[in-house]
């Protein structure tokens, strides 16, 4: 079904930015950094943006439920393999809940 959906998360890291980004890339990732942000190349408008301390915020958007949720567990799947703890939240158009991506180290 066509419409909005929205990625609202998180993930924790003593990381910068720039560090997170070399590690994407070397994961086949193509991503960019502008301003505070960090941009994932992927079609669920995926970014990383500075948050608070050790914390950052993840945010993305589609218009389709099933390309959100795939390119949420690609991207979940990138943090994992690099050990970060994350958690995602996708949301659909009536702003309800519909699926939750967790990953805690240790």
């Amino acid at each position: 079904m066509s419409g909005f959906y929205m990625l609202a998360g998180t993930l924790t890291s003593d990381q910068t930015l720039q560090q997170i980004s070399v590690q994407l890339k070397d994961l086949g990732m193509a991503v960019q950094i502008e301003d505070d942000e960090l941009e994932l190349d992927s079609a669920a408008n995926l970014t990383i943006r500075s948050g608070f301390a050790h914390e950052y915020i993840l945010v993305g958007d589609a218009t389709e439920s099933e390309l959100l949720l795939a390119e949420c567990e690609r991207f979940s799947a990138l943090l994992t393999k690099m050990q970060m703890s994350h958690e995602m939240e996708i949301y659909d158009m009536r702003n309800e809940l519909i699926e939750q991506i967790i990953y805690h180290m240790g």
